[in-house]
């Protein structure tokens, strides 16, 4: 059993022993669960680095990625300069985000959109998304690059 899974299962275990109806968890609401105590970690460690930001920025890429239940290269700091281009875009179905970079070497693109509504039969797949104002934070990235 990976690491990942094994944090799963004994957060599962443990959010089931303390909930007051003695129902498990769902996969999605550990994620979140563990989502927020990455947050929490993170912020602790930023509060308490006293070291160069190189090592506080290497510390708290650590704290994220074992809070989360991941390795560490699974996760990726990216600075404004570094992002070659950025925008979004109201759908229909949803808003996009529009994420170009360029991080050793390796050109990536992303589009990001939240959703609010799944199935998991017969594929895991969105069927709702939510409409998200993305511009402040499109304005707030390029005020900074």
């Amino acid at each position: 059993m990976d690491l990942r899974a094994r944090i799963m299962a004994s957060m599962k275990k443990a959010m089931k022993e303390n909930s007051v109806d003695g129902k498990e968890p769902s996969d999605t609401e550990v994620k979140d669960f563990l989502k927020e105590v990455s947050k929490e970690a993170l912020k602790d460690v930023r509060n308490s680095c006293e070291d160069s930001k190189s090592v506080c920025d290497a510390l708290a890429k650590k704290t994220i990625a074992e809070s989360l239940g991941k390795e560490e290269s699974e996760v990726t700091k990216l600075e404004f300069k570094e992002i070659d281009k950025i925008d979004f875009k109201e759908e229909t179905w949803g808003s996009v985000l529009f994420l170009e970079y360029e991080k050793n070497g390796k050109k990536e693109n992303f589009q990001y959109s939240v959703a609010q509504d799944w199935v998991k039969y017969p594929l895991k797949e969105p069927t709702k998304f939510l409409k998200v104002d993305w511009e402040p934070f499109v304005q707030y990235v390029k005020e900074r690059q």
